[in-house]
This record gives structure tokens, sequence and C-alpha cells, in this order.
């Protein structure tokens, strides 16, 4: 799919001498563009870090402890790593049994080998984004899924890439008529304090205010500055918009001010 995977069964991982197997995992995590979760019967081996680790079948089925899989996911949430989470729909069924039976121990779970399983979900499903799972039953759904998810990814990158030149160019746009007026105010002041000298003041005031009106107006009309506006991920007015734009020195603090930076700063 045009992407290499990092695989802990394939060698890919450089384990460091000072830490553990897992914590190495880990640390590759923090390196990785994206993370694929896929969730199945098997809870994995406890991490390093657990000392009470279960003995048999059934200590594994119901005694909570930490699984490598689990620290990793968390890892990367942590991190701010976008995690693609897939489980079998097999076990998206008994998680409903396991939720109706969560206090009783006596529960017979036959597609899964811990109930840490569900547990995991559990926590999946409590995260306020990237909780969304998906279910699967072979190979192939999993890679159609990805492939329209990374479809969209790539097609968000491409319109935030245009809306970053859009605003650049309205930027150059905004100095260079700004550059413009400034040279005809000049002038029409000079010919205003000849021609009416007592109330030039005043009407260079009332100019004043009409052409900033019409800039804003202007301002407002921009592409860049309408999809803003009417996309409401950003709750501000175009009056504020306008101001953050006047008294920002660059394109860069013009985006940290309608705090549009980290949404731009993911497709960069």
């Amino acid at each position: 799919m045009g992407y290499e995977p990092v695989l802990f069964e394939s060698g890919d991982i450089p384990f460091k001498q000072d830490l553990s197997l897992d914590e190495s995992c880990y640390k590759e995590i923090e390196n990785s563009h994206m993370q694929i979760l896929i969730i199945g019967g098997n809870y994995g081996s406890p991490d390093s870090k657990t000392t009470d680790k279960p003995k048999n079948k059934d200590e594994k089925m119901y005694q909570f402890f930490n699984s490598i899989t689990k620290i990793e996911y968390k890892t990367a949430i942590e991190k701010g790593i976008p995690v693609f989470i897939f489980v079998e729909k097999q076990v998206l069924a008994e998680y409903e049994t396991f939720k109706h039976n969560r206090e009783n121990p006596s529960t017979k779970y036959a597609h899964v080998d811990s109930i840490n399983v569900f547990k995991l979900i559990d926590e999946i499903f409590a995260q306020k984004t990237g909780n969304y799972i998906k279910g699967f039953e072979k190979f192939e759904d999993i890679s159609s899924w990805l492939k329209e998810q990374w479809a969209g990814i790539f097609a968000e990158y491409l319109k935030n890439n245009r809306n970053k030149i859009e605003i650049k160019a309205l930027s150059s746009k905004i100095n260079e008529l700004g550059s413009i007026t400034g040279a005809l105010k000049e002038y029409t002041e000079a010919i205003m304090r000849k021609i009416q000298p007592d109330d030039y003041e005043k009407l260079i005031d009332e100019e004043d205010k009409r052409i900033e009106a019409e800039k804003a107006i202007s301002f407002r009309n921009e592409s860049m500055i309408m999809y803003i506006i009417h996309d409401g991920k950003i709750k501000i007015t175009p009056t504020q918009i306008y101001k953050h734009f006047k008294s920002a020195d660059t394109l860069e603090e013009f985006v940290a001010k309608l705090k549009i930076k980290d949404e731009i700063s993911k497709y960069k």
C-alpha cells in the first residue's frame, strides 16, 4: 500500500542495550507516522513492568495486566500519533456479552484468551477522539478501509496546502493594497489641507473609515476567509478574523491567532 510497516517479528525495531525489549518497541512508536492496531482474541504478553504475571490460562483469562500491545497503543495516543483500530467481528460481538457480565467471573468466553481484551476496547471507546473501531473478518477488510482513510487524509492535506497558498497570496495582496492606499492617502491629505484647511481632518477621518470598511468587505470575500467562516470549526466572527490579520506581522502569527495551527501542521 506504499508504506513500510515496522514489525517486531521482522526484526525492524532497533533494540537498545539499556532498555527492555518492549521498551524499545515503545520508543520506536515515537518515530512512526501512524499505528495500525489489530485486536483479535489473543491479548498478548505482559509488559516488562508487570510483576504479578499470570501463571496459567485461567489466571490469564481474568487477572488484570497490561500487555505490550496495549502499552504500544497508549504510547501512540500520548504522542498524538494517529491510530487506526481494527477488531475481529467475533471479538466485537462477544464484547457485548462482556458488558453485561463484567462482575461475573464465571462467564466463559469463546473468542478471547483474556477479558483484558475487552477492557482495552473499553479504554478505546472512552477516548474523546480517535476512538473509532472498525470490525473485520479478513485482511481485505482492513486494507480496503485503510485505502479509503488514507485517500481522505491525502485529500485533506492537499486542501490545507491549497489554503496555505491562498493565505500567502491574500497577505501579499493586502500588503500591496496597503502600500498603494498609504501613498494615495498622503497625496489626498496634502490636497485637502490646501483646499479645505478648516475641516480637512474630519473629512480625512471619514474617508479613512470608509476605506477601512471596504477593505474589511474585500477581505471577507476572499475564498480562504469564506472557508474559515463557513467551516464552523473556528468559533470566530469575520470582524475578529480581520482584526487578527491586521495585528499579525507574519502568516504564522495570523494562523496561530486563529488557533488553526495544529490543524494545518498535521498535513505538512
